[in-house]
C-alpha cells in the first residue's frame, strides 16, 4: 500500500490547477471611413428582444 500512497503522492504533484478561461474580446473593426462596424451591446440587446417579442407572439398565438 505503501507504493500506491507515493503514486498518489507524485500525481498531485504532477498535477497543474486548472488555467481560468478568459473571455477573449476581439479588436473592433473599423471600415474605411473609421466608423466602428462591430455590433455592440445595444445592438445585441436589441436582436434578443425582437427574437424574445417574435417567440412569445409566436407561442401566444399556438
Amino acid at each position: 500500500m505503501s507504493r500506491l500512497k507515493q503514486i498518489k503522492a507524485q500525481q498531485k504533484q504532477v498535477r497543474t490547477p486548472k488555467k481560468e478561461h478568459k473571455k477573449q474580446t476581439g479588436l473592433p473593426v473599423y471600415n474605411s471611413r473609421g466608423k466602428n462596424i462591430t455590433p455592440s451591446r445595444k445592438q445585441k440587446q436589441k436582436k434578443l428582444g425582437i427574437t424574445l417579442i417574435i417567440c412569445s407572439g409566436i407561442f401566444a398565438f399556438s
